[in-house]
C-alpha cells in the first residue's frame, strides 16, 4: 500500500524534494544557491541570492494547499 503524504510548505528550501546547492561565481563575496527538485526533475531556480524567498511553482506536485 503506497500512502501520499501532503504538507503545505511556503517555499522551496523547506520541501524534502528539493537539493539546494551552491553556485559558485566570480565574486566571492556572493552567497548564491539554486534549487533542483527531484520530483520535477527539473532545476526550478537556477539562480537565488542569500535574502531571495523560493516561492513554491504552481506546478509542484508535493504541495497541494499553498
Amino acid at each position: 500500500m503506497k500512502v501520499t503524504i501532503e504538507k503545505n510548505i511556503s517555499n522551496c528550501d523547506d520541501c524534502p524534494y528539493a537539493e539546494i546547492s551552491k553556485v559558485y561565481t566570480a565574486d566571492s563575496w556572493d552567497d548564491v544557491r539554486k534549487i533542483y527538485c527531484s520530483r520535477l526533475k527539473e532545476t526550478i531556480y537556477g539562480y537565488l541570492d542569500w535574502n531571495e524567498k523560493s516561492p513554491v511553482p504552481a506546478r509542484c506536485p508535493y504541495n497541494k494547499g499553498v
